[in-house]
């Protein structure tokens, strides 16, 4: 497992010193640990540093400096009473909501140790990047009414948010959650128990590409979150990212890439042939234009009905697409890009928006709240939201 061979090697000399455990794998590195030493001598001499600290790539450095998100799971607790008890646990540490997606409380990067918090392993609190909980914050700020599609849902973090959200609206309406693979779909139905949000979402083991869209289940579906397998290339807090030597500028696999964006452009295509979808979403945590701005533009061509619409919850953020052929600036500025420079992980984000006729209704339920809910729409509350 190269995985396990990275971290017992760091373990021994970058870390505590030793490896605990190991068998056969920890005997054969501490055979070669004089030439583990001496090679790291050289490096260091070959790099013109003193310091192993200074080995580090941009990457890791952002890395470490990138602040920790949590979510408050209001389908289990108020934002208040989730605030009240990370200031108690953290009662030294700066705590807030996030300016921009509500019941997401931002940590200082020298936080650790959240993942063993007791409300992270009960579900009270959820482990989410920002830029993680942009795709499903801004689809329900289009959500009128009607139900919803995750159509690439398992591990469900996207899901378990949307439900959290729709809970807000309307206890009325379906989440039909997504994922082929049989692991990943047992995985996506135990954590939306564990997050209470299996009233919401209904779980299906099935590939999306192969859902009959005239199915009568689905005729009330207006809005479609498309997260599809990506590169990956913009989560810098993957090991796989973390270990590369980004002095080397990794080359893209060109092949890879146009593997995935042909994929990725199935499924929007599949969601925008939901008669009844008004607004589909889609995102990537990629930062390569192959999988974004590329997408969208063929999107754009293959479906004149659907257009880009520029978020409003986001007028203010700066960072946004790509000019590239076929995609004006016009259109590029209603996409959404995220960095490690704004905080959180590499992100892009494009909702689209089907123009309606006059003949096009779109699906309604009489039982749906009608009245708005500044609580999706503000920065920053403070009206708290019971839960019975």
């Amino acid at each position: 497992n190269t995985g396990l061979f990275y971290v017992m090697i760091y373990e021994l000399m970058f870390g505590k010193g030793k490896i605990n455990g190991g068998g056969a794998i920890k005997r054969k590195i501490l055979e070669y640990i004089d030439k583990l030493n001496h090679s790291l001598k050289l490096l260091l001499i070959d790099k013109k540093v003193s310091r192993v600290n200074e080995l580090l790539s941009t990457q890791i450095k952002q890395y470490s400096n990138l602040p920790r998100y949590i979510r408050v799971n209001i389908l289990k607790m108020t934002e208040s009473e989730g605030l009240k008890e990370l200031n108690s646990l953290y009662n030294q540490v700066d705590i807030h909501i996030d300016d921009h997606i509500p019941s997401l409380c931002r940590f200082p990067s020298t936080i650790s140790g959240i993942g063993e918090l007791d409300g992270v392993k009960e579900g009270r609190f959820i482990i989410q990047d920002k830029a993680s909980c942009f795709p499903s914050q801004l689809l329900m700020d289009e959500w009128l009414n009607g139900d919803i599609i995750d159509a690439c849902a398992a591990p469900g973090n996207k899901t378990s948010h949307l439900a959290a959200l729709l809970s807000i609206k309307s206890n009325d309406n379906k989440i039909y959650a997504f994922d082929k693979d049989y692991r990943r779909y047992q995985l996506l139905q135990s954590r939306m128990i564990q997050f209470n949000a299996d009233r919401y979402v209904n779980v299906q083991h099935q590939d999306f590409l192969s859902v009959d869209c005239n199915d009568l289940m689905y005729r009330n579906v207006s809005c479609i979150l498309v997260d599809p397998s990506c590169s990956g290339s913009g989560v810098i807090r993957s090991l796989d990212r973390l270990v590369n030597n980004e002095d080397d500028n990794e080359d893209k696999d060109v092949d890879r890439l146009e593997s995935l964006r042909s994929f990725q452009i199935q499924v929007i295509d599949k969601a925008m042939s939901f008669s009844t979808a008004q607004t589909v979403v889609y995102s990537t945590c990629s930062i390569h234009t192959e999988e974004n701005e590329s997408v969208v533009k063929e999107i754009l061509s293959r479906h004149s009905d659907w257009q880009l619409h520029n978020p409003n919850r986001m007028k203010s953020w700066a960072r946004r697409g790509i000019v590239i052929e076929g995609l004006d600036k016009q259109d590029a500025d209603k996409l959404i890009r995220c960095d490690p420079s704004d905080g959180m992980n590499g992100f892009f984000i494009a909702v689209f928006k089907k123009s309606i006729s006059n003949n096009e209704i779109i699906p309604s339920n009489q039982s749906i709240r009608k009245r708005k809910h500044e609580y999706l729409w503000r920065p920053f509350h403070k009206s708290i939201h019971m839960h019975n």
